[in-house]
C-alpha cells in the first residue's frame, strides 16, 4: 500500500502532495487525483500533512461506498418541495392574468361558465380563442381545473402531478426517482397540495382574494423541518438554508471534500487540521 512519503512531491523548495482518488470520491469531484500544495518546505511537517490528507480521503471514500445509491428526501425538503409545487400553481395563475391585463374583465365567471356549456356568444368564443393563442387557459377554464385535481386527489390519481412535482423536485435541487414504491406517499400528498393551489386559483380568478389563500397548515405537522431549523431560524427559508440544515450524511461528506480537498492552494494552517 503506498505510505503517505509516495505522495509528497517537491516543486522547488515546496512540498506538493498528489494522490489518485478513490472512486466514489473521483465521481462527486469528476477528477482522478487531488494535487495541493502543503505549503511547507519542512519534511518533516509535510510528512504529517500528507498523513492526514491521505487518512481524510480513504475515511471519506469509506463511507461513500456504505451509503445506499438512492436516498429519499428529508422531511425537512419535501416540506419546501410541496410549497413550491403550491407556490408555483399560483405563480403561473399570476402570469396569465398579468398577460391578459386589461381583458380580464372579458372573461369573468359568467362568460367562463358559458363557455363551459356551449353556449357563449361568438365574440366571447373570439376572444377565448386569442388567449389561448396567447397561452392562457391552454390547459382549460379554472373551473374545468380545479374540478379535475379535485377529482384526482379523491381517487387517488397520481400520474398527472409528476411534470409539476419534478419541476419542484428540481427547483429545490432535488433528484426522485417518481417511479420507485417509496414516491407513492409524496406524489399522493403532491395531487392534494395541486388540488388546493388549482380551488384557490378559481377564486382569484373571480376577483377574491384572502389571508387563507396560503399553502395547506398539514404541510408543515407531516413533513416538519429540522428541529436545528425551527430553534435558529426565522421567516421564511430557502432552498440552500433547508437543505443545510436538513442534509445527510452525504451532503456532509461532499461539504467536507469541496471544503478541504478540492482546492489547490490552501494555506497550511488548513491543512494542519483536517479532521474526520
Amino acid at each position: 500500500m503506498p505510505t503517505p512519503n509516495q505522495h509528497l512531491l517537491r516543486r522547488g523548495a515546496i512540498y506538493h502532495f498528489r494522490r489518485r482518488l478513490p472512486s466514489p470520491i473521483k465521481g462527486i469531484l469528476s477528477r482522478s487525483h487531488f494535487d495541493g500544495s502543503l505549503q511547507t518546505a519542512d519534511p518533516a511537517r509535510a510528512r504529517r500533512l500528507a498523513r492526514k490528507i491521505s487518512v481524510a480521503i480513504d475515511q471519506i471514500a469509506e463511507a461513500l461506498q456504505e451509503m445506499p445509491t438512492e436516498r429519499q428526501p428529508t422531511p425537512g425538503q419535501l416540506n419546501l418541495v410541496l410549497k413550491e409545487l403550491f407556490d408555483h400553481i399560483l405563480r403561473e395563475g399570476d402570469r396569465q392574468r398579468e398577460l391578459l391585463g386589461d381583458g380580464f374583465t372579458q372573461l369573468p365567471n359568467g362568460n367562463r361558465q358559458e363557455i363551459l356549456d356551449g353556449t357563449a356568444d361568438p365574440d366571447t368564443m373570439e376572444t377565448y380563442r386569442r388567449y389561448r393563442a396567447r397561452g392562457i387557459f391552454v390547459e382549460g377554464l379554472l373551473e374545468e381545473l380545479a374540478e379535475e385535481w379535485s377529482d384526482f386527489a379523491t381517487g387517488n390519481v397520481l400520474d398527472h402531478i409528476n411534470p409539476l412535482l419534478e419541476a419542484a423536485l428540481k427547483a429545490c435541487g432535488l433528484e426522485v426517482d417518481l417511479k420507485a414504491a417509496s414516491s407513492q406517499p409524496p406524489r399522493q400528498d403532491a395531487v392534494s397540495v395541486a388540488a388546493e393551489a388549482y380551488r384557490i386559483e378559481l377564486d382569484r380568478w373571480d376577483g377574491i382574494r384572502g389571508q387563507g389563500q396560503r399553502a395547506p397548515d398539514w404541510i408543515d405537522d407531516k413533513y416538519p423541518l429540522a428541529p436545528a431549523v425551527l430553534q435558529t431560524w426565522s421567516g421564511r427559508f430557502n432552498t440552500e438554508e433547508v437543505n443545510f440544515l436538513a442534509c445527510t450524511v452525504e451532503e456532509v461528506a461532499k461539504e467536507y471534500i469541496d471544503r478541504n480537498l478540492q482546492h489547490t492552494h490552501r494555506p497550511h494552517s488548513s491543512l494542519e487540521g483536517l479532521t474526520i
